[in-house]
């Protein structure tokens, strides 16, 4: 993929130049694509299996996901999560940047649902719209209409089309 950055000036994208990453590959420093987050988010939802196979012990998964570290109020660290709670819930995340690049991954355990989201554009917003999406996909009884029947009922026919990151005028705020 080609990365881009957001320019105020001339309130346009730009492509970022390939950085080497190699003096920083330890802080994190994970290339990938959505289909193989999409199978390693499976992979951690099941604990470890992957297609009926046992890959990783349950155990280092389970280990993972435990308190390393104090962050904020309602924030942990573990082993490369972030722990923090969605409606009560436990849920974990991760993301990251880099010059043209934002990722995120979101993970809901108890109900076997997670997110890989990748954007080739620097810093990203739609980095934090893990909540947004369990949202969508898990209405609260109490939301009159809930937010995916607000889709549901909504004609989305303006938004079908080929998009590119050069035609975009500006980011989505307020998550």
């Amino acid at each position: 993929a080609l990365g881009y950055s957001w320019k105020k000036d001339g309130e346009r994208f730009e492509r970022a130049p390939m950085r080497d990453l190699a003096a920083i590959g330890p802080a994190g420093s994970i290339n990938s694509n959505v289909l193989d987050l999409a199978h390693w988010v499976r992979c951690q939802l099941a604990l470890g299996e992957f297609e009926g196979k046992r890959v990783v012990r349950r155990e280092s998964i389970e280990r993972t996901w435990k308190k390393e570290n104090k962050m904020d109020g309602s924030n942990d660290y573990g082993l490369g999560w972030m722990l923090t709670s969605w409606r009560g819930e436990r849920a974990l995340w991760h993301g990251g940047n880099i010059d043209g690049f934002t990722a995120a991954v979101w993970l809901l355990p108890e109900r076997k649902a997670g997110l890989a989201l990748l954007v080739n554009a620097t810093g990203s917003p739609l980095a934090s719209s893990g909540p947004l999406a369990f949202e969508a996909l898990f209405p609260s009884p109490d939301e009159k209409p809930s937010v995916a029947e607000a889709a549901a009922s909504e004609d989305l026919e303006r938004f079908t089309g080929t998009f590119g990151a050069m035609e975009m005028s500006g980011w989505i705020v307020g998550m």
